[in-house]
């Protein structure tokens, strides 16, 4: 395979274009827009136009992919439609030719294949062809294009309009064709990138979602909002066809939408580290840290709760759980037990909560009934009191001394909270049994230094974290880990003593 065409295996690229009217339509300006994509790492520019392309060679060391634009409507070719345009932008040092591949008539008279040949042989130049169809991308491999661009899908009278990127156009040609596919045509987000490269994709081209502000804030102006007031109950618009599409379609509809999880708890760290450190204060003062939660809610936290005595050494009083339901509803789902408020009050009496405890209720919606009177009791006893809820406006967030706002959105299904709401609680729980372990002092640099050897497999843990803190042998590390009853901190402070 050609050196330059390897370089781009598994590369970005960036497109570098603006066309009149756009505030960036400036050759210069273009050029040092491509000198920063390069610096950021892609591995060629797509560029338009003599000027455009020849600022760009005198700044840019990566490749150049060329295109000749003809202002004309997207009726017929207007990409590099003929031989003199290609000559144009050959002429200016452009390592590949970019050009309409479609089957559509050209002015010219000549087909895409014809064209295609008379630049390979007449220009010596790569040639990159820009498909809408399936039809075009097997013409265009015959015809002995050295690359192939799903650029058109959806910009042509012929293809189908799709929101996203075309991965089903790319799937089909990667597995009739031997010619690199390069995969370009409305690709916003690094996930749309990762889609493509599973379904065969050899680069990708990114233009405007890169090197356009004007659409970047536009893009980010209109799906904010969205984004930002949908309930977990309401309709997820971008899914509403999920039963219509293929396993390998859902799962990156499912992907797609959970990448906005680490965002939602991205946006409410201030009010977790609120809440770990008085979590952190009720561990040093002998407190508890008191989890209740109804459905999914509940057993995550049940999971959170449990994993806490073996990784961190505490006692299984430190971190506990007040379900909904009880105990048998961590195994079976137990909808009714979330509507009753007077058994969340007596749930949380039985534990006789006061000042040194810190009591986190957790629901999607914010409303569950048990959870509310479980704060509600905590409160009256003096413990400190939190809310982790998924909407805005919730009785929870009245009644808690601080509220987690997780706003992951509409769910990929319809109301199953247990999808994106669930998997920010559980990162959420995560950071607050972490950081309040850790300022609790159970934690060693990033080592579980309070952890109880109990098995082979943890003492052989406790041997490597050992030998990584203080630099000894395995040999040391266990014999002292032996001479201390395999109390890891014992075991440190021996060799650090």
């Amino acid at each position: 395979m050609n050196q330059l065409i390897e370089s781009l295996r598994g590369k970005l690229i960036v497109s570098s274009q603006a066309l009149p009217g756009n505030a960036l339509r400036d050759s210069e300006t273009l050029a040092k827009m491509a000198l920063a994509a390069q610096k950021g790492g892609a591995a060629a520019i797509r560029a338009n136009g003599v000027e455009d392309i020849t600022a760009m060679k005198k700044l840019i060391s990566i490749p150049v992919i060329g295109l000749n634009k003809e202002d004309r409507t997207y009726e017929k070719p207007f990409i590099t439609p003929s031989f003199e345009h290609a000559k144009a932008i050959a002429e200016t040092g452009a390592e590949i030719i970019a050009l309409d591949a479609t089957l559509r008539p050209r002015d010219c008279g000549v087909s895409a294949g014809d064209l295609i040949r008379r630049i390979k042989k007449e220009l010596g130049v790569l040639v990159m062809a820009d498909i809408a169809l399936y039809e075009d991308g097997i013409a265009a491999a015959e015809a002995g294009a050295d690359l192939i661009s799903t650029t058109l899908s959806g910009y042509t009278m012929e293809s189908p309009k799709t929101p996203g990127p075309d991965l089903e156009l790319i799937r089909r040609l990667a597995k009739a064709v031997d010619v690199p596919i390069v995969a370009e045509g409305r690709y916003c987000t690094c996930e749309d990138v990762a889609s493509a490269f599973r379904a065969g994709a050899y680069a990708v081209v990114i233009g405007k979602s890169i090197t356009n502000p004007e659409f970047i804030t536009r893009y980010f102006i209109e799906h904010l909002p969205t984004v930002v007031s949908e309930k977990t109950e309401s309709v997820n618009q971008r899914t509403l066809d999920f039963d219509q599409k293929s396993t390998l379609e859902m799962a990156e509809a499912i992907n797609r939408e959970d990448m906005t999880v680490a965002m939602a708890v991205g946006r409410a760290l201030p009010e977790i580290s609120r809440a770990a450190e008085a979590a952190a204060n009720s561990v040093k003062n002998g407190g508890r840290i008191i989890y209740s939660g109804a459905g999914t809610s509940g057993r995550l936290a049940v999971q959170d709760a449990a994993e806490c005595p073996p990784t961190y050494g505490v006692s299984p009083e430190t971190v506990q759980t007040v379900m909904a339901g009880g105990e048998n509803a961590v195994f079976r789902a137990a909808e009714k037990a979330e509507d009753d408020f007077s058994r969340g009050e007596a749930a949380i009496r039985e534990k006789n909560v006061d000042s040194n405890d810190t009591v986190i209720g957790i629901s999607a919606n914010g409303n569950a009934k048990f959870v509310c009177g479980v704060l509600t009791e905590a409160k009256k006893s003096g413990a400190v009191t939190v809310a982790i809820v998924n909407n805005s406006g919730s009785a929870m967030a009245e009644i808690a001394d601080m509220t987690i706002l997780l706003e992951t959105g509409a769910e990929v299904i319809c109301g199953s909270t247990r999808m994106k709401a669930g998997t920010s609680q559980k990162m959420t729980l995560n950071m607050i049994s972490t950081i309040a372990m850790s300022l609790s002092g159970h934690i060693t640099g990033n080592m579980m230094t309070s952890m109880k050897p109990t098995n082979a497999k943890l003492k052989e843990r406790a041997v490597f974290m050992v030998r990584e803190l203080c630099s000894v042998s395995a040999e040391l590390a266990r014999e002292s880990l032996e001479k201390n009853d395999w109390n890891i901190k014992a075991a440190v402070h021996s060799f650090r003593g």
